[in-house]
């Protein structure tokens, strides 16, 4: 089975967080209804997730295919970090997401919309409430010099290590 990176990197995330979405595929890689729908079905009929739901309360979760899948990992977490995104809960100290945050930005940068999914955030209340205080407060920075640059990533500031 072939696989483009954002396919594989959907598959990363339905193995370790359980689930995804329609709307999750799309907003992790900034692609159209039309394209996570296809890549989604590509999954199901190989086997890999099983569908859950029906019109937009559809979800998919991963079958024993996937989840006993012995293929080396192409995401740089750490066992630690994995288990402390599965760990991730709506109601959780701010002290402790932004050290998950930082774990996260540390191996290598990552954008608002991979943030948002991996911590189970809107990505507005993310941006204002976590990464952009932690810009303010040198604990992280943007990749690129212009904010509005298509492919911003935060980063772990050198010196915040």
């Amino acid at each position: 089975m072939n696989l483009t990176d954002e396919e594989a990197k959907a598959l990363i995330v339905i193995r370790e967080l359980g689930a995804i979405t329609n709307a999750d595929y799309r907003q992790m890689n900034h692609v159209d209804t039309l394209t996570a729908s296809q890549s989604l079905r590509k999954f199901r009929d190989h086997g890999l997730i099983y569908q859950k739901g029906t019109a937009s309360k559809t979800y998919y979760i991963p079958t024993k295919k996937l989840i006993d899948n012995t293929a080396p990992q192409t995401a740089p977490f750490s066992k630690e970090l994995l288990e402390q995104l599965k760990g991730v809960q709506r109601k959780m100290s701010s002290s402790a997401l932004k050290a998950i945050i930082k774990n996260l930005c540390v191996t290598q940068p990552q954008k608002l919309a991979d943030l948002a999914v991996l911590l189970k955030r809107n990505p507005k209340h993310l941006r204002e409430h976590y990464l952009t205080p932690m810009l303010k407060s040198h604990e992280l920075e943007l990749v690129y010099p212009d904010k509005t640059h298509p492919m911003q990533a935060y980063k772990l500031k050198d010196n915040a290590v």
